[in-house]
């Protein structure tokens, strides 16, 4: 058995396997052999992201409603958390200094700022079983990696 730190690349007979993961699991996968093109391995039985595969193979309207929905809610919460961040970043001593401060002008009760935590949580999990990655879109739960 063969290993390697992440992002790595593993030898296989023919080609090799590039691989990579992020905090909230595998981004990448791919069978890259000597010759011809490039492709996405698909997940292991077993594993989470092959039952949401399933899920997809089996009943594809409610995998793509799944998906839309957490496009949705990341989309959402990242227009939302664009000015909480502003606020914070111009709330620094020296920040204010050069550029001044601002003021948020969406204020959500702490019930919803909890919803939408969670619900950005839950839509990413979707996006990562789903094996796909948008640096803006999934822009809003990079903070966790750091």
């Amino acid at each position: 058995m063969a290993t390697t730190d992440l992002p790595g690349c593993l030898p296989v007979p023919g080609g090799r396997i590039d691989v990579d993961a992020g905090l909230y699991g595998t981004t990448r996968i791919h069978l890259v052999p000597d010759s011809g093109p490039e492709r996405r391995l698909g997940p292991v039985p077993g594993t989470l992201e092959h039952r949401r595969a399933r899920l997809a193979g089996r009943r594809p309207g409610v995998s793509r409603a799944i998906a839309v929905t957490a496009v949705l809610v990341l989309a959402v919460n990242l227009v939302l958390a664009a000015p909480h961040a502003l606020e914070l970043v111009t709330s620094q001593p020296r920040v204010a200094e050069l550029v001044g401060t601002f003021t948020s002008p969406v204020s959500l009760p702490g019930w919803l700022n909890t919803a939408l935590l969670v619900a950005g949580a839950l839509a990413a999990v979707e996006r990562v079983l789903t094996l796909r990655r948008n640096r803006v879109l999934d822009a809003e739960t990079m903070w966790t990696s750091l």
